[in-house]
């Protein structure tokens, strides 16, 4: 039985090997196995596999294979709470979120700027900054709550279901902040 993480998501491949099966026997005397279930990963990189020494829990082992492969997953299979976020527009969403409105623009245009050598998840972080240097900083907490209400109701696929965390984990770059904190840094940037 071989199956990836998610459907849609083929970075990390989990395959079951039956080892008492006897078509089955070279590998199992070649990676050494004597009981059952032993786990082995084997990454892309290096056919070498690694021994799962970790508890056998569904969250450990959710997290041995975020760590292996690179991934975000929660347990039960959506993402977590770290799926497309970008470290370096974090950093610009909590300067823009707690920046002067007039100020705001010169941070979209830094944004804009990273964006054209970053990873495809940065032009959500892009979009957010062009709503609120366009529209208003109330759009930033009605589309945490409108994306928050889609999520609770897992009616959508998996993929559109990723889509939405990812958007929704971007959002809260935004407005992660404590309420007293921006008002703090606003009135230090007025001075």
């Amino acid at each position: 039985m071989v199956w990836s993480l998610q459907e849609h998501e083929a970075v990390c491949i989990v395959a079951n090997v039956d080892g008492d099966d006897k078509k089955n026997a070279d590998l199992t005397k070649k990676y050494e196995v004597s009981g059952f279930p032993t786990i082995k990963f084997f990454s892309k990189d290096n056919k070498e596999p690694v021994n799962y020494e970790q508890p056998r829990t569904e969250a450990a082992f959710v997290a041995f294979l975020n760590e292996k492969c690179g991934t975000h997953r929660a347990v039960g299979g959506g993402l977590n709470d770290e799926a497309g976020r970008l470290s370096e527009f974090d950093a610009l969403a909590a300067k823009f979120f707690t920046a002067a409105v007039e100020a705001r623009d010169s941070i979209l245009k830094e944004a804009s700027e990273l964006a054209t050598t970053a990873a495809g998840t940065s032009k959500h972080y892009l979009r957010v900054m062009e709503k609120v240097v366009n529209g208003s900083e109330a759009y930033i907490q009605k589309e945490v709550t409108r994306l928050g209400k889609i999520l609770e109701k897992k009616s959508l696929s998996a993929s559109k279901l990723d889509e939405i965390k990812i958007k929704s984990n971007i959002l809260k770059a935004f407005a992660e902040q404590n309420v007293e904190e921006v008002k703090i840094s606003r009135a230090e940037a007025e001075l």
